[in-house]
């Protein structure tokens, strides 16, 4: 799970196309526990590499509102939310209701605009996956049938978070529709009128032609250029730390050490 968490950085600070992407960590197990407030790619991959086992229960709810604790504490206003919760089974904390606190604690926070990624290992019953699509923004969770498929998901999963806020070229929209209304409309029109039978010919079908078709054709190619993701994004990493996400034997904390 560390390995992933900081391969997914990686992978996100590339599809970014440049922009500074900010990071926080949680870890949880019977409690969450805030491990890094929003900070660069560089501080977030240092207090991964020092997290260890903690070993618990599953508390969800606890997961998301720390998380956005840490979300809250940005300043910028054009940034999108993100929270990226890695987990192996639903929870089983606190001990009244779990299910409905950590379902309740992610509609409170989507309210706010953030927007949950689930990555659920393990998926094994029907219950389990409604649980985890409740969670999610928009239904989409990404199920894994073992720990040695969280590699092959940062790849995929990156651009989903990292261009979910790309921000299309303004140019396009504005100036290449109304160069082509105003040009065919005034022209063609009032000459003719004057002209009888010698110039309406000339005139709008030189103008029409030169003017409103350089102008739209021009602008999207050096605005746009080649498609990237230019979005801005805080992502919180919700990291399962309970001991069953680390390891197949729950019961041996050792081989955890290197999750």
């Amino acid at each position: 799970v560390r390995t992933f968490a900081i391969d997914m950085i990686g992978a996100l600070d590339q599809e970014s196309s440049g922009v500074d992407e900010y990071y926080s960590v949680v870890e949880f197990a019977t409690r969450a526990t805030i491990i890094s407030n929003l900070t660069s790619s560089d501080e977030a991959v240092q207090k991964l590499n020092g997290l260890d086992y903690s070993g618990g229960w599953t508390n969800h709810k606890s997961a998301i509102y720390r998380c956005q604790r840490t979300l809250d504490l940005s300043t910028a206003d054009d940034r999108e939310n993100v929270i990226l919760l890695v987990t192996d089974g639903v929870p089983t904390r606190p001990e009244e209701d779990p299910h409905g606190a950590a379902l309740a604690a992610a509609s409170n926070v989507k309210s706010k605009g953030t927007v949950i990624f689930p990555v659920f290992i393990s998926a094994n019953n029907q219950g389990a996956v409604d649980y985890m699509e409740g969670l999610s923004t928009d239904g989409s969770v990404s199920y894994l049938n073992d720990f040695s498929e969280l590699q092959q998901l940062v790849n995929s999963l990156a651009p989903q978070i990292a261009c979910r806020t790309a921000i299309p070229s303004s140019s396009p929209s504005l100036k290449p529709t109304p160069l082509p209304t105003p040009l065919p409309t005034q022209l063609p029109t009032a000459i003719p009128t004057k002209l009888p039978t010698k110039e309406p010919t000339a005139i709008p079908t030189k103008l029409p032609t030169k003017e409103p078709t350089v102008e739209p054709t021009s602008l999207p190619s050096t605005t746009q250029g080649p498609s990237a993701c230019v979005g801005k994004v805080n992502v919180c990493l919700a990291l399962d730390m309970s001991g069953s996400v680390c390891s197949p034997d729950f019961n041996n904390p050792q081989l955890c050490e290197e999750c």
